[in-house]
């Protein structure tokens, strides 16, 4: 399991900002998949970004071993813009 969960957050934020002029994100390109990550692992970072207001849009839920994410709308917000600046000087 991947355990370099700034660089994850950082990567994450980073494919959103790439996107930021389509009318909807490409999440596949961030996905848990692509991101070498279970799902669990990768739905707790995502709303670890919703609460520290790094991107809106997000919402999951999970009935045992399935999950459902809600991406529609999903967005990077100026503090996740900010947090990118910030790694990439870092």
């Amino acid at each position: 399991m991947r355990t370099d969960h700034l660089h994850i957050v950082f990567e994450i934020l980073f494919a959103i900002e790439a996107q930021i002029d389509r009318a909807t994100i490409d999440w596949s390109q961030f996905s848990a998949t692509a991101l070498n990550m279970s799902e669990p692992h990768w739905a707790r970072i995502m709303q670890m970004m919703v609460d520290d207001g790094y991107i809106t849009g997000y919402s999951f839920s999970h009935k045992g071993d399935i999950y459902r994410y809600d991406l529609q709308g999903l967005s990077i917000t100026l503090k996740g813009l900010a947090y990118v600046r910030d790694y990439r000087i870092a």
